[in-house]
């Protein structure tokens, strides 16, 4: 069996733990990279995001490891649900 080395949105936010909207944050925050274009497909390269995660887990050195904090991740969620709560009520009116 051929282990991929392109994966899609679905498949990196498993292989991280997480769910695709979680990853989607870390993605727009800088703290995993963006996606390349395959064709029409986006994908991440498991080296990019491996490359990261070394970092993170300090495997490999860097003054300052770029991405958000726990509270900004928080706070990103918590501002995307009021988003939709807002969106919920107005579709009521």
């Amino acid at each position: 069996m051929i282990n991929p080395r392109l994966i899609n949105r679905k498949e990196a936010a498993q292989y991280l733990g997480v769910s695709p909207n979680t990853f989607d944050t870390y993605v727009r925050l800088g703290k995993f990279p963006k996606p390349m274009r395959l064709g029409k497909r986006k994908v991440w390269d498991l080296h990019k995001i491996d490359s990261v995660l070394d970092r993170m887990s300090g495997l490999e050195s860097r003054d300052e490891i770029k991405g958000p904090t726990n509270s900004e991740i928080i706070k990103e969620n918590l501002r995307k649900y009021k988003i939709r709560e807002a969106q919920k009520c107005n579709r009521r009116k």
